[in-house]
């Protein structure tokens, strides 16, 4: 499978469908980011859609395959055609695998960068408060800000490595609400697609680092401004209802948003 001669081949026929890279995007549910590298010979598709993408260019999955159009009368031999599908299947693996590290490395490497930051917030609270670091690192009672913390950066995690960067192609075609991963499950009051998961995606990784980011300062500020007994006794509730709707509201909301595009 010659990328050259893809590349070529996709840039070609979207200008003839007279289509530009985010309207042929729009078609397949994915970013025009992700078009512009396939015509630049930097990626190819995932194997999933050459079909979609064969019929939005209206050429075959063959001619896709093999970076050019042939005419109507061709055949190919049987020798040819299983060297071209093992050789997309191989490709196409191979592709998916090397975007999901790079994906993941992405989300390690900002997920340490808010963990540290999260730490140093809670130690400033600490100090502001005059307890031990120890002592407000290890207390859930007092407005329970570690609690908020360990799950916001225990669910990001989570999101990054756990959630795939890509829905199944069945996704698409019927109303799926949840996503199921083996150790993590994920449900959501709106249909998920290709379309709108790398929103969810990225506010399920974000919003959760959100909550973790956010609770130690809300924490301070409570404390030195709301009445002693509120803060003991109302506000770990307050915080643990704060904490679902910081995690779940963002997802919703991008998941709304796509989907009504």
């Amino acid at each position: 499978m010659d990328r050259t001669k893809f590349a070529a081949l996709v840039a070609a026929r979207r200008k003839a469908k007279g289509l530009t890279q985010k309207q042929l995007a729009d078609r397949l549910h994915i970013s025009d980011k992700a078009v512009s590298k396939w015509e630049r010979a930097l990626s190819l598709p995932d194997i999933e859609l050459l079909e979609p993408l064969a019929a939005a260019l209206d050429v075959t999955v063959t001619e896709l395959l093999r970076g050019e159009q042939l005419p109507p009368e061709a055949t190919l031999p049987l020798n040819e055609v299983e060297t071209l599908v093992a050789d997309s299947l191989k490709l196409g693996g191979e592709e998916q695998a090397a975007r999901e590290q790079q994906a993941r490395r992405r989300y390690l490497l900002r997920w340490v960068l808010c963990a540290v930051a999260a730490l140093l917030e809670c130690l400033t609270a600490a100090w502001v408060q005059g307890v031990p670091a120890e002592g407000y690192l290890l207390a859930v009672g007092t407005g329970g800000p570690m609690l908020a913390v360990g799950l916001g950066l225990a669910f990001s995690l989570a999101a990054a490595l756990a959630l795939p960067e890509r829905l199944p192609p069945y996704y698409d075609e019927y109303r799926v609400y949840g996503v199921n991963n083996g150790i993590l499950r994920l449900n959501l009051p709106v249909p998920l697609n290709n379309r709108n998961w790398p929103g969810v995606k990225r506010a399920a990784f974000w919003g959760c680092l959100g909550v973790a980011l956010a609770a130690p300062p809300a924490d301070l500020a409570v404390w030195k401004l709301a009445p002693p007994d509120f803060y003991r006794a109302a506000w770990p509730f307050v915080m643990l209802f704060l904490l679902l709707v910081g995690i779940f509201l963002p997802m919703i909301l991008a998941a709304c948003r796509q989907t009504r595009r």
